[in-house]
This record gives structure tokens, sequence and C-alpha cells, in this order.
């Protein structure tokens, strides 16, 4: 499929593990409606939602990161 016709939410009944949704508000290339319809499909996502760091921003911001890494610590 191409990148377009991807969709996390058609998968959704397959990840099992607890997932960490990373998304900004002010993501211009990826809805946030997208993570939050995510949320409502995956019974262990939470999100983590940021504002103002754009769609690639938010992986390059301290916070952020140092979230990701405490989760993949668990």
């Amino acid at each position: 499929k191409s990148p377009e016709g991807w969709s996390a939410a058609a998968i959704a009944d397959a990840i099992h593990l607890p997932v960490l949704l990373v998304h900004d508000r002010d993501d211009d290339v990826v809805p946030m409606a997208h993570s939050e319809r995510l949320l409502e499909v995956l019974p262990n996502a939470r999100l983590y939602a940021t504002t103002g760091l754009g769609h690639s921003g938010m992986l390059r911001d301290a916070a952020t990161v140092s979230l990701i890494n405490q989760e993949l610590a668990r």
C-alpha cells in the first residue's frame, strides 16, 4: 500500500502491547484525529500530545525524548 492508504487503526486488533502515541497538535502532515482514533481502538494506548513542535519537531524535544525513553525502559 502507499503511505496514504496505510492505517494503523486497521491493524489495531493485532496489537496487544502498551502503546504510547506521541502527536503534536500543530502537526501539518498527520491530523491529531488519527491519534485520537487510535486511542479508541487500542485498549492499551495513551496519548502524549505536544503543542508547537510540528510533525517531526517533537522527536527533537528533550521532554518528549525523555518520556519515550522512560516508556522503553519499562
